[in-house]
């Protein structure tokens, strides 16, 4: 049989549940797909458990690299793969049971780009799902163009998206992904998922949108993530998500995105600010690393062509000290 579908699991260090992750994969009732589990230098015994599903499940192939991040490991993955389509399930997270199913049945029909489905957050026991984003149905490029692509990357609001752009919850046609790897950069691990997908979307030309609960995606919260301690890196991270970015829409022709990449980049600024404040060097080090975020030509360009007087109290506070950067911001604001 000729599979369809290659899942892609990228796994580092995520013992606890890992296990819950695979088995949503290996029992889904749609049966014509491949596994690939990229351990990506686990330490924890995670290795020895890919192994051992390996070992019960044909359809799995595992891979064991050297640590290179999430994106190396996923990317690696996609070089194994050779099926239509590509669907990724982080090693933490799981999916419902009729995911494969229910997308294949709806890609079928207009014979989409990109199935999108529905997500749930889940906190420990609890779970809470998300609101769609987008209404649900078929997009031809014209509908996209007319619906998706005027708030793809921000619809007006602060860090705020028409449509998840994310790897995960999706079925993404293979070529649409490797054809576009150039634009990725391992050195990004903050909104890393934007270094394909935006890409991604700006070549695809139908998608369907849906929303059954029996295709979600599992999304757990509790990760090891950048929002919880000092990041030493993100600011210059951003900084090359985001000139990638713009060389994407340049070269691609979709100055649609412009003011929108402004929008997202001066709240990823916002985000930088934020983190800074926890940098554990000292007042001089934040004020230095401030500085450098103050002077950058692309957070000043923005600041000064978004419209960002309508977000919240606390964000606008940040841009206005951002954008002064004077005596009171530096020596009392920060």
């Amino acid at each position: 049989m000729n599979e369809k579908i290659t899942v892609i699991v990228p796994v580092y260090n995520v013992k606890k549940y890992l296990r819950q992750a695979l088995d949503s994969i290996i029992n889904q009732s749609y049966k014509n797909y491949k596994v690939v589990i990229v351990d990506d230098g686990s330490t924890d015994g995670c290795g020895k458990i890919c192994d051992e599903y390996a070992d019960i499940d044909s359809r799995i192939k595992v891979i064991h690299k050297t640590n290179g991040g999430l994106m190396s490991a996923w990317i690696c993955g996609l070089e194994q793969t050779a099926t239509e389509f590509v669907v990724f399930v982080d090693s933490d997270d799981y999916i419902a049971a009729d995911m494969l199913e229910i997308f294949d049945n709806e890609q079928k029909k207009q014979n989409s780009d990109i199935i999108i489905g529905n997500y749930r957050w889940v906190n420990g026991s609890k779970e809470k799902r998300a609101v769609e984003k987008c209404n649900t149905g078929f997009y031809d490029k014209d509908k996209i163009k007319k619906e998706i692509y005027p708030t793809m990357i921000n619809t007006g609001k602060f860090q705020n998206r028409g449509i998840e752009l994310s790897r995960w919850g999706k079925m993404i046609r293979t070529e649409l992904i490797k054809k576009n790897l150039k634009y990725c950069d391992l050195r990004v691990s903050y909104g890393e998922d934007l270094n394909i997908m935006v890409p991604v979307l700006c070549d695809c030309k139908t998608i369907a949108i849906i929303d059954d609960e029996n295709a979600d995606y599992f999304y757990r919260m509790n990760k090891q993530s950048i929002i919880h301690s000092y990041k030493a890196t993100m600011y210059q991270q951003v900084r090359i998500l985001y000139n990638k970015l713009y060389k994407v829409i340049h070269k691609k022709e979709m100055d649609i995105f412009e003011q929108q990449l402004q929008a997202d980049y001066l709240a990823a600024i916002v985000q930088c600010y934020k983190n800074e404040l926890s940098n554990p060097d000292g007042l001089k080090r934040i004020i230095k690393n401030i500085d450098l975020m103050h002077n950058d030509h692309l957070l000043q360009k923005a600041i000064t062509e978004v419209d960002w007087k309508k977000y919240d109290k606390k964000n606008k506070i940040i841009i206005h000290i951002l954008k002064n950067w004077n005596f009171f911001e530096k020596n009392v604001a920060t």
